[in-house]
């Protein structure tokens, strides 16, 4: 499928907000025809490492590399090109999206959509949800450690029965969205960063905190994008591109690799 196909398949499929600048959009469009997509989270050396290895055609990915990340953006995007692969990324149209980030992690642990928070450029980028019947709090815990195969830190500060949950995956550590989630009845704020100040505000107000790593959490809408257009392109190949668990597992990250030493593999 040429690139343009896909760019307007996935256009269709996330709506206006890939026209917000800084959001969506290709970095590399190296590779033309694409029969081999990797998903992951984030571009970092190590998904441009897995993309190479795999031999993927086009890199889709929730963010693009940070510049705040110094020196990471031009190498990621350097070793692309050279290796002729293909990059597109879709931030806040996929936060926002009916099987989004939120959303996916929101299906994945058995509960139900029920309201917008977070609005971000007009977008909502965070989900209220319920439990058809009041869960435990360890229960809730659990299918997040089985969703994002890492252990959640979790803060009992309220309910030991949770039927209404808030739900920012990625930096949802702003005080602001977890108000949000509390003035809509949530009796849990789960998200991917945390903060001093939010929980400060979750013990202030009685409200149960999960938090699990910005990569793992945002994961499930990325795989829910990439399955979409598998779905819809006959014979195209979507893989997961492997990421470590970097933020809550420090003892097991990934050291990543020199980019310069993978473009001459």
């Amino acid at each position: 499928m040429h690139i343009e196909q896909i760019d307007s398949l996935l256009r269709e499929l996330l709506g206006p907000g890939c026209n917000l600048p800084g959001e969506y959009g290709f970095t590399s469009t190296a590779c033309q025809q694409v029969t081999k997509i990797g998903y992951a989270t984030n571009l970092t050396p190590h998904t441009v490492q897995g993309a190479i290895e795999h031999k993927v055609d086009l890199l889709l990915t929730h963010h693009d590399a940070w510049g705040f990340v110094y020196g990471m953006s031009d190498a990621c995007h350097e070793a692309l090109e050279i290796n002729g692969i293909s990059h597109l990324y879709a931030h806040l149209p996929l936060d926002s999206a009916p099987f989004g980030t939120a959303a996916s992690l929101i299906t994945s642990i058995g509960a139900e959509i029920s309201g917008d928070i977070a609005l971000e450029k007009g977008l909502a980028c965070g989900r209220t949800a319920r439990f058809r019947q009041p869960v435990a709090l360890a229960t809730v815990a659990e299918a997040l450690k089985a969703t994002c195969k890492e252990d959640p830190q979790v803060w009992s500060l309220g309910a030991d029965q949770i039927e209404r949950i808030g739900v920012v995956t990625g930096a949802g550590s702003m005080t602001n969205y977890a108000k949000e989630a509390h003035d809509q009845g949530c009796q849990l704020y789960i998200t991917g960063e945390r903060s001093l100040y939010l929980v400060q505000y979750c013990l202030l107000v009685g409200m149960n905190l999960a938090v699990c790593s910005h990569t793992f959490t945002e994961l499930p809408g990325v795989k829910a994008l990439a399955a979409k257009v598998s779905d819809l392109v006959p014979g195209i190949q979507v893989i997961e591109i492997p990421e470590s668990h970097d933020e809550l597992m420090p003892n097991k990250a990934v050291r990543w690799p020199p980019l310069r030493d993978a473009t001459d593999l």
